[in-house]
């Protein structure tokens, strides 16, 4: 679980509209902290998720991440890529 202040800090960041780049390769931060997802590989942009648009959960974000550009042309006709 993620450190709760860190989190904190992170939320109150973002309250006040300030942009964060936030890296992490644990999922449950991700989910709690970003309100979009840009998912990179070999160093493109192969899948972006507006997260309040379009709530994904854990298992879609991890499918997305690790299934690379297949899942990118799934969830193109899903409404999620921003492309």
């Amino acid at each position: 679980m993620p450190n709760t202040n860190y989190m904190d800090s992170l939320k109150k960041i973002r309250k006040k509209g300030v942009g964060i780049i936030f890296y992490s390769t644990e999922i449950e931060e991700i989910l709690l902290v970003c309100d979009v997802v840009h998912i990179m590989q070999s160093g493109r942009i192969i899948a972006s998720i507006n997260l309040r648009e379009k709530p994904v959960d854990a298992h879609e974000l991890t499918y997305l991440i690790t299934s690379g550009s297949k899942a990118n042309k799934k969830y193109e006709t899903m409404g999620i890529n921003g492309k």
